[in-house]
């Protein structure tokens, strides 16, 4: 999905008082389910989300092996679409919120640049992976070969106006709040 405005997703656990002295009153703010730190969002990047069941074999997996897995199938597609990346190894982890300012093991480079970071949260129903493709021209075709690298099979789904419903009775009701994306 893209956005419709200059915005900054902040992870569960960000700080919301250090996130708006970083990034500035310019942006529109929002709060994640999943972890990770703060990632600015505009014109020019790709969100996706992943969302599997606790019954799914994925969903049994550790968060270092899904986010490789992932990150790895991730490559493939950007391979296959024309864009060469490398992964961030490992190493010393940095604690700073400003999610693509710092790689972290399994990230996607180009040349020296983040382009591909992800955050994930585990509940006893499932997962939930959410990740942002920035700083290269996103191939429009990236979302199919993506999908079809990462799953057995892809159907094609489109959203009805119940869900509409439901995601803007949600968005009113808590997530748009400012109790949601101020708490913490």
């Amino acid at each position: 999905y893209d956005w419709s405005c200059p915005a900054v997703s902040l992870g569960y656990f960000c700080s919301w008082e250090e996130s708006r002295a970083r990034h500035g009153e310019s942006f529109e703010y929002v709060r994640r389910w999943t972890g990770g730190g703060t990632v600015e969002h505009g014109n020019a990047d790709a969100t996706y989300s992943i969302s599997l069941p606790a019954a799914c074999p994925w969903g049994r997996w550790r968060a270092p092996m899904l986010y490789q897995k992932v990150h790895v199938t991730l490559a493939r597609a950007l391979r296959e679409c024309g864009i060469e990346t490398d992964s961030f190894g490992p190493g010393e982890p940095l604690r700073d919120s400003a999610c693509f300012e710092h790689p972290v093991e399994q990230d996607l480079l180009l040349g020296e640049a983040k382009i591909a970071g992800a955050a994930i949260r585990r509940t006893v129903r499932g997962i939930l992976l959410q990740g942002s493709i920035q700083g290269i021209t996103v191939p429009q075709n990236l979302p199919e070969v993506f999908a079809r690298l990462l799953a057995v099979e892809v159907e094609g789904w489109h959203p009805g106006t119940t869900l509409d419903r439901d995601v803007a009775s949600l968005v009113e009701s808590r997530y748009g709040q400012d109790q949601w994306t101020r708490r913490k």
